[in-house]
């Protein structure tokens, strides 16, 4: 069984988070992003340790071990995802197609992704 470290604070530097909603105006974005980044908050981990213990949970690895815990951040990151959306759409429900939420971690080619 591979165990994972994934440290909640840190992230590869030039790490941000990054929204991209279809049919969504600056001002939607940016409620969005604060509020996917106030959940992150709540939790005090950092979106990239979320996203990447999310990442290694949807391998669906049989001998990948994630703990309790960043398997909670995996949470955390839907949730944020789920934030993000009601506050950058509030009417997602009853909106037309062709919005499309995407909540992800952006840094350059430059940095590596820790393995």
């Amino acid at each position: 069984m591979r165990s994972i470290r994934i440290d909640r604070h840190q992230a590869p530097e030039g790490c941000q988070l990054v929204l991209k909603a279809t049919r969504a105006s600056d001002s939607d974005i940016a409620r969005g992003l604060a509020a996917a980044q106030a959940v992150f908050d709540a939790a005090d981990v950092h979106p990239h340790a979320c996203a990447y213990a999310a990442d290694m949970q949807e391998l669906d690895d049989p001998d990948l071990a994630l703990t309790d815990e960043q398997c909670n951040w995996a949470d955390v990151r839907r949730t944020a995802m789920y934030a993000a959306r009601e506050a950058g759409c509030p009417n997602w429900a009853t909106a037309s197609a062709g919005f499309e939420w995407s909540l992800s971690n952006y840094w350059p080619t430059t940095s590596r992704h820790p393995a």
